[in-house]
């Protein structure tokens, strides 16, 4: 499977290229990334769970039109963050979310899309 994540708040294209799907019991999980940066999205019907490692380790449940909690741990310790998630929609190939990061009355919005399409071999 191949992959694209794109971050819509900046307009950066964070990773493009291959993945692997690993079946769970109530959705499945896309796992991706290089030597510098890996992600992990556990995708269900009614939510996501993401996690991004590089020098730093996220990790944020979204739940739509719900507050959650999420995490950042570095080698200096973890912080605990609160996480409002606006906007989910699951299709078959793409996954859209955007939430709120909120931090003391401070919130700061993340929009991402996850693409994914099927590699096909060509047989001649």
């Amino acid at each position: 499977m191949k992959v694209q994540l794109v971050e819509h708040s900046e307009g950066i294209v964070h990773y493009e290229g291959a993945a692997w799907v690993v079946p769970m019991k109530n959705g499945k999980e896309i796992r991706f990334g290089n030597d510098d940066h890996t992600y992990s999205w556990k995708i269900y019907e009614k939510g996501l769970i993401i996690r991004s490692t590089s020098e730093i380790e996220v990790v944020l449940t979204c739940r739509p039109n719900r507050k959650t909690k999420g995490h950042i741990s570095s080698e200096y310790g973890t912080m605990d963050l609160d996480l409002e998630t606006v906007f989910y929609k699951k299709t078959e190939d793409r996954i859209e979310v955007k939430y709120d990061l909120i931090q003391n009355e401070q919130r700061q919005t993340f929009h991402f899309t996850l693409t994914m399409k099927e590699e096909t071999t060509d047989v001649h």
